[in-house]
């Protein structure tokens, strides 16, 4: 949307580059987020006893 502000000259390039500035903090913090939320369900997983057992018999 900033994009498009600025190519039709609405916006000047600083606010559309902090704007994407701003959208991609968001999806890094999505990605960490998300990285820490599947960590978290793998331990809790284990914790209860659901981790899956390889052939050799350890846990994944």
């Amino acid at each position: 949307m900033a994009r498009a502000r600025y190519d039709g000259g609405m916006a000047d390039f600083l606010s559309m580059l902090d704007s994407q500035r701003s959208y991609l903090q968001a999806r890094r913090a999505l990605a960490a987020s998300e990285g820490r939320l599947g960590t978290r369900y793998v331990m809790v997983d284990k914790a209860i006893g659901n981790a899956q057992i390889s052939e050799g018999g350890e846990t994944k």
